[in-house]
């Protein structure tokens, strides 16, 4: 018996949780003539080996130039009135590293 035709007759059963499956049976994403199965498995070990560098390094590298610089520059920089340094600096900082992570893991995943 075919995967697919498993799934689907599944699904006319009406068994819990069928209509999902039969919905990835037709899905072209996820069938197994396309190779999106295999690469989103991949990509999802390579994600979990490598957590830290994805996760914390960002994390870690946001808050030691939040303190170098907020700690320095927040007596002596005034970006407006109203806003403190630390307030202006804290999205700058968010979207380096979003957009170094983002680079970061697609090259990774070239190699």
């Amino acid at each position: 018996m075919n995967g697919n035709t498993e799934i689907e007759g599944r699904a006319a059963r009406g068994s819990a949780g069928a209509s999902r499956a039969a919905l990835l049976a037709r899905s072209p994403l996820w069938n197994s003539s396309s190779g999106f199965p295999t690469l989103f498995h991949k990509e999802v070990l390579r994600f979990w080996k490598v957590a830290f560098q994805t996760i914390g390094a960002p994390i870690l590298t946001a808050v030691l130039y939040l303190l170098i610089f907020a700690h320095i520059l927040e007596e002596r920089v005034r970006v407006y009135d109203s806003i403190s340094y630390t307030a202006f600096l804290v999205p700058g900082l968010v979207m380096m590293s979003i957009l170094q992570n983002a680079f970061a893991n697609s090259a990774s995943s070239l190699i």
